[in-house]
This record gives C-alpha cells, structure tokens and sequence, in this order.
C-alpha cells in the first residue's frame, strides 16, 4: 500500500483487477478459470485477493466478493470447483470461508473476516474447548455484516486472533443486506501486515529504454527506499561503499556493464545488480519477417544481434520467443565482408512448451534481392528431452562475402501428440544471431 500510494489507491488497483475484461488472450492456460475480472479463483496462488480490502479499510468489498465467490463458483455438481482443488486449495478456502474468514498469511496468528455462509457453526478445538461462529439474520441477501460481538463484547475489529479462538466462546455476526462501512474501518481496526525487524534495503533497479543502442544511452538507477544511497561502477569491478555514488543520470556511449547497489542508513547493503548495454554499429540492422510473442520480446527488434545471450531461463527477458511460426530474420552488415561462420543459439524447454528449431536455414545476399542457400543445419536433440538446454545451430560458410543474412528458423508448428499440450502451438525461442 506504501508503494502504491496509499491504501485508497491499493483499494483502487484492487477494483480494477476484480472489473476488468475477463477475456484472456495467448495460448489457453488450464488454470485461469472461475474469473471475476481478471482474478482468478481457480489459480489457488490468488486466494488471497478478495480479502485484501479489510486492510484497505473498506471490508465491505471483501464480503461481496467473498459471498459471490461462494454462491457463484462453488456448486454441488461434478464439476463444482472452478479450479484444480491441488492438494485441497480450493475446498480449504471454501471451508475456511464459510466460516467467515480466512487466513491470509499463514502463520500470522489472525484470520481476516469475510462473510458468514451458515447461521451457527462450531469448531472443536483439540483443547477440548469449542468455538461458535453465529450469523443472525443471514439469507443469500443479507451478507453484510452490521455489527458483532465477541463473547458478549462488541468486536469492530475486520480481523479475529487465533489467541481469541483457543479461548473457545462465540463470535456472532449480525447481517443485514446492504453494506454498514462504519463497521471494521478505522486504523485500529484494520489487520496490519508490516515488516519491522531485519529490515533489508530494496535493489535498486536501471531505467533506461532499451538495452541497445548505436550513439549514446541516457540510463538511471533508482531505490523504491528514497533515502537510499546508490553505489555503482561501469568498469566491471564489483562496487563497494567507495565506488561512485549516484546522483544524476548517466551517459554511456560504449558497450557498458553497470553494477550496483544501495544501501539505507540502519540497514545492510543490498544485493548487488547488474545490467549490460550493448552499442550495435550504425550500419547494421536487422529485419524481422515474422513476429515475436511481445511477452518474449527478449528486448524488442535488435534482440537477436544485441550482443546479449539469453543463459537457460527462458523468462529472464533475454530471449525472444515465437509461437506457433517459424523466425525469419534479415541481417543487413551494412557492405560486403568475408564471412566465415554463422549461428544461431536457440533454447528448447519441452515442459514449457519450447522445443529447439527442426532446422535453421542461413541464405546470402550481396544485395538484399537475390539469395543463395548457404546451408541448413538440422536438429540432432529428440523433443522429448527433458530439462532446460541452450544450442548453436552453426553454419561453417568457408570464405563466402555477402553483405546480408536471411535466417530461417523452422518452427515444428505444434506441441507432438506425447506432449500434455498435444496439438497446441509449439514456441521456438532464439537469443543472438552471430555472424564471424
């Protein structure tokens, strides 16, 4: 809430999440189901969402989700979980919701109240001791609570302690059907969540548009901590409290590696980061003919001859992905050369549906009209293998000159019919071309 400015505006993205389109695009994923916006609840990691608003202060949108998540994606058919139940996520969450509330961080000590769905039920707790959690006037319509007591007690607070349930006693809601916001707002009625010992300082992160450029590139650090002093070097040495503090924008007009990091008074360093900047010559360009996944843009249109590898996670941004299609790249040297060798490094990942190219085609031109194969290389590794692993698919082109390079990546079209995505698009991931 800090970062985004406030809990209004916390409350605020968290509306925007629960209203928006629920059309999803990109390949079918089996897990985004029972929508409501773009949440999902039938993606167990988003569990938690619909009760974030009692921290905001505004607990009445936690029990109208709450209570329509209950009525609407929960039925008593076959098919009555909107979701995979995993482990028994999905019915844990109605059963802890029924009661009416939920713990949203595990181990805390407090649940965060939601909304009643029965009009008494009992916990036998393993102290021998009971625990009552009554709704008075509760029907499909009245799910807002109007007020509660706690053993006799008036209880205004949107949160219950663990503590207060081993006592045993009762709880008991009363509920009506249109929304008291007078009830579980206030700061000291609020649950609250907060980190206030062994505290650490954010990384610092690098702004700048691209990762490439030809001339110069304007890049800046930045601290989500304000007060955070940031040490950097461009000369490749690890920085230390006597490297270079930052304080203004940095110009950088050759290949650079920027390392860094920061630290807050009262707090230890941080983790050290790094990001490359590659300067691609002016006369050299690249084409692309086919389109990448802007997911996987691996860094926009000069990824593959930006100097930078991809390593072997394919979500670290350096690679370049394309679903379903093949890569049909042009590279322009900007005159004629020698060349002596090309290649193209590629990923296959088959659990996440990334195979390696079938075979990658390099053509030569002198001048970007007609083209001659150079050579195919052709795939050697089985789809079927498992794991992450990176490939160059070189081509050995003796003392050919051209002054362009067409590269043809094959894409296998679909995922193969042993393959859980069988019939599904395949991707075909690519990081650099190389040219020697």
């Amino acid at each position: 809430m800090l970062l985004m400015g406030g809990p209004e505006k916390f409350a605020a993205k968290l509306d925007s999440m629960f209203s928006a389109e629920s059309k999803t695009s990109g390949r079918e994923q089996a897990d985004i189901t029972g929508l409501i916006g773009q949440y999902a609840h039938g993606n167990e990691p988003s569990h938690h969402m619909a009760y974030l608003y009692c921290f905001a202060g505004q607990p009445w949108k936690t029990q109208e989700l709450v209570h329509k998540i209950c009525r609407e994606l929960y039925l008593n058919t076959r098919d009555g979980l909107c979701g995979n139940e995993d482990c028994g996520q999905m019915s844990s969450w109605y059963v802890m919701s029924a009661l009416g509330f939920y713990p949203v961080t595990p181990g805390s000590g407090i649940y965060i109240i939601g909304t009643p769905l029965f009009p008494a039920v009992t916990i036998h707790l393993e102290n021998g001791k009971s625990f009552t959690v009554k709704a008075e006037n509760i029907s499909d319509k009245n799910f807002y609570i109007q007020s509660a007591t706690l053993n006799g007690k008036p209880w205004t607070k949107s949160w219950l302690a663990h503590s207060d349930i081993l006592k045993g006693g009762e709880i008991i809601f009363r509920m009506g059907p249109e929304s008291n916001k007078s009830w579980g707002t206030g700061k000291e009625n609020l649950p609250f969540s907060s980190i206030t010992t062994d505290l650490i300082t954010p990384v610092p992160s690098v702004d700048a548009v691209s990762p490439t450029f030809t001339d110069s590139i304007v890049i800046r650090l930045v601290c989500s901590e304000p007060e955070a002093k940031i040490f950097f070097t461009l000369d490749e040495t690890e920085p230390t409290l006597n490297s270079s503090l930052y304080h203004r924008p940095i110009v950088i007009n050759k290949t650079t590696k920027v390392m860094a990091f920061a630290v807050a008074e009262g707090q230890p360093e941080s983790f050290r980061i790094e990001a490359t900047f590659s300067q691609i010559p002016k006369d050299r360009r690249i084409t692309l003919k086919t389109l990448y996944a802007p997911q996987y843009s691996g860094g926009g249109e000069d990824a593959l001859i930006n100097f930078i590898r991809g390593g072997e996670n394919f979500s670290t941004g350096n690679w370049q992905g394309y679903e379903g299609g093949d890569i049909d790249a042009l590279i322009d040297l900007g005159q004629i050369q020698e060349i002596r060798k090309i290649f193209m490094g590629s990923l296959q990942d088959q659990g996440s549906w990334i195979f390696f190219p079938v075979q990658v085609e390099f053509y030569l031109s002198a001048d970007g009209k007609e083209f001659k194969k150079a050579g195919v290389v052709a795939n050697d590794v089985p789809d079927s293998a498992d794991g992450t692993m990176t490939k160059e698919f070189t081509l050995n082109t003796g003392n050919s000159k051209a002054r362009f390079i067409r590269v043809v990546a094959k894409n296998r079209g679909t995922c193969p019919v042993w393959h859980p995505g069988a019939g599904q698009k395949a991707w075909v991931f690519a990081d650099e071309i190389v040219v020697e």
